[in-house]
């Protein structure tokens, strides 16, 4: 799946009704949306023809259905109900995430205050080993983030479709291995420097989100 449709894919997922609607007197069921090439061009900056083009593909690999009418189109996102449930459980585990780090720093900063220096026997090898244990988890990045970091490093990356990429796969490479770096990502991967785009970019271009679904 290529940036392009893994972010109109995403875009389509954020649009669809989360339960059955009536719309000028037609039933939309969950998982449905109302619109057309315009207006998705509109929304996601998309070209009329890149959204032709990444419609006919996500139609192509069963993500989607198309049933047009006179004057719009019904999408049916296929597995809308698997999409949810993933979307649900990335939320949940950035929340632990963030919880846990939080946690972690309350014991340290209460020892500080309680130990004198005469108990404080501590090596400075005996610090290092206790911060590795105390190694955060991954926390998937923020757009600014990685509009920061490319920036940093002179990489040409569209950061939004860059993090929808990786989140239909609930931050999972293309051979299912979870996602421990996101800088890694971006310069082995996605990053761009003076027009040279590297081959396993194109390689994971080829990927659909279906691959991805652990």
């Amino acid at each position: 799946m290529t940036p392009n449709m893994a972010h109109l894919f995403q875009h389509l997922i954020r649009r669809a009704n989360h339960e059955p609607k009536r719309w000028q007197g037609q039933l939309i069921e969950r998982g449905q949306l109302i619109t057309g090439q315009h207006t998705l061009a509109k929304d996601t900056g998309l070209s009329r023809q890149e959204i032709r083009t990444c419609l006919e593909r996500l139609k192509s690999t069963s993500e989607i259905t198309i049933q047009a009418t006179n004057r719009c189109s019904i999408i049916t996102i296929v597995k809308y109900k698997d999409y949810q449930d993933l979307h649900v459980d990335s939320n949940q585990q950035s929340n632990q995430q963030a919880n846990q780090q939080a946690t972690s720093k309350q014991p340290a900063s209460n020892q500080q205050a309680t130990t004198n220096n005469n108990c404080n026997k501590e090596t400075t090898e005996q610090r290092k080993k206790q911060t590795k244990k105390r190694a955060s988890p991954f926390v998937p990045p923020t757009v600014e983030e990685v509009e920061q970091y490319c920036k940093d490093k002179g990489y040409e990356v569209n950061a939004k479709q860059f993090i929808e990429y990786y989140a239909v796969a609930k931050w999972h490479d293309a051979k299912g291995n979870p996602v421990k770096s996101w800088k890694q990502k971006i310069i082995s991967v996605w990053g761009t420097k003076n027009g040279r785009t590297t081959e396993n970019r194109r390689n994971t271009e080829n990927s659909t989100p279906a691959d991805f679904i652990r």
